[in-house]
């Protein structure tokens, strides 16, 4: 089976707005976009094998998260 490296990347600001502080931030899951290798695998659950395992890797691919945070 091959191995795989996924890359995710997150970037965040922090700044006071009056008397509470701030964050914002961004972040990218999987941002080289890899597919995940074809393995063997027998789901329990489903009780048919499937080509991928959900359980080692990242079958959603590139995801986009933006975040902002308030503290009080």
């Amino acid at each position: 089976m091959d191995s795989a490296l996924y890359l995710d990347l997150r970037v965040s600001y922090d700044f006071a707005v009056g008397d509470n502080d701030c964050e914002v931030f961004g972040m990218v899951t999987n941002l080289t976009d890899r597919d995940p290798p074809v393995t063997p695998y027998h789901s329990v659950f489903e009780a048919h094998p499937i080509q991928t395992n959900s359980v080692l890797f990242d079958l959603l691919r590139r995801r986009y998260t933006i975040r902002v945070k308030f503290r009080m």
